[in-house]
């Protein structure tokens, strides 16, 4: 969902706070790819309202065209949407696995276009064909406005740990004219794309700078308001996660290193009282190696008792965290098996200490400790 995208840099801009209107941003956008696309090493160049893992959303309740709509007040049509450039889709690596991406015949002047995501197909088209089918907004007698050219995979848009909304995607270019006046200022807005993301080939020294000067020469009140690179986007969502796993880890180490001191303490302490019984078994025959055994039979019965209880609530507080955390699994068995192995020979070790000192006892003073 992540790796497959090959933006490496996204920087925003505000073109409504440098004074321009809605007519004059097909050219604006333009003349921003044209100078952009100039700067060595910029392979590139698209525009969207917001970007992949930006924290924005936009959302609409959505009419499928030969579909009975959604109950008033439902949710059951909520979709996220993204209004874009031709190219989009190219500059960020994301696969369209039916149909076309836009293209710059994609005008004004040409029938409403959309595409879709996975979610989004499998939600209103089920196992049918989307490719050609009709949705629109608003309300039902807007539910032929535009025709799906597209299916694109689904890509995270929001935070990591969300379900993906069924999500489609407006060419940058295109307008809608409602009939209610009110919807106006809103279909103004959605067209200052104020995300612009870049490809480059390989690593382009300086490229900020470059970039600065570029949109200066465009418009020197076109200020850019941050540039960053889309890696760096994607891992500032996982701040927290990285935290808690950190935590967790650590949390982890300590458990095992109490666990160890206290199995380590017991045993200690069960060979203090069973000092007398040693030396019995000792005088009576009993072996070295027996006694070594009989110690640490009894502190690793306790370890398998652990392991038992433990393992089952290991699974289930995998399976809550798994929730919380992007990408954590509710039982991995590889990372079960190096977990009990290193609890078995940390319980070794703890235990082994005592046992040695038990199986190197004097007969005669283990007789006389009582």
């Amino acid at each position: 969902m992540f790796r497959k995208l090959c933006a490496n840099n996204i920087l925003h801009v505000d073109p409504q706070m440098a004074g321009y209107k809605p007519a004059q941003l097909e050219a604006l956008y333009r003349q921003i790819h044209e100078s952009l696309s100039g700067i060595p090493g910029i392979s590139q160049v698209s525009f969207s309202l917001y970007s992949p893992m930006e924290g924005d959303n936009w959302g609409e309740t959505v009419f499928v065209e030969g579909q009975a709509p959604p109950p008033p007040d439902s949710d059951v049509n909520n979709a996220s949407w993204l209004r874009v450039s031709a190219g989009y889709f190219e500059t960020l690596g994301t696969k369209i696995i039916q149909g076309r991406s836009f293209r710059e015949e994609d005008s004004p002047t040409s029938q409403p276009v959309a595409v879709v995501n996975q979610t989004f197909a499998k939600r209103f088209f089920k196992d049918g064909n989307p490719i050609g089918q009709h949705f629109g907004d608003l309300d039902m007698k807007h539910a032929g406005l535009f025709e799906i050219v597209g299916v694109t995979e689904d890509t995270q848009y929001r935070e990591p740990t969300r379900k993906i909304p069924p999500m489609f995607f407006l060419p940058a270019m295109q307008r809608v004219v409602y009939d209610d006046p009110r919807f106006l200022t809103f279909e103004d807005r959605n067209h200052y794309l104020d995300a612009i993301e870049l490809k480059t080939r390989g690593s382009v020294p300086g490229l900020e700078p470059q970039v600065r000067s570029a949109l200066a020469g465009v418009n020197p009140d076109l200020a850019i308001i941050d540039f960053t690179a889309f890696a760096k986007q994607v891992d500032d969502n996982f701040t927290q996660q990285a935290m808690i796993a950190k935590l967790t880890s650590l949390f982890g180490f300590l458990a095992l290193v109490l666990a160890s001191v206290g199995l380590y303490g017991v045993t200690a302490y069960t060979v203090e009282r069973r000092t007398n019984e040693i030396g019995i078994r000792m005088a009576l025959g009993a072996g070295r190696l027996n006694v070594l055994k009989l110690v640490l039979r009894g502190a690793l019965l306790q370890m398998a008792i652990g392991l038992v209880i433990g393992i089952p609530i290991t699974i289930a507080a995998g399976r809550a965290m798994s929730a919380q955390l992007f990408g954590v699994k509710p039982y991995d068995p590889r990372i079960l098996l190096l977990t009990t192995a290193a609890l078995v020979v940390a319980a070794f070790l703890a235990a082994v200490i005592p046992a040695r000192r038990a199986a190197t006892l004097d007969p005669i003073r283990a007789l006389r400790s009582e």
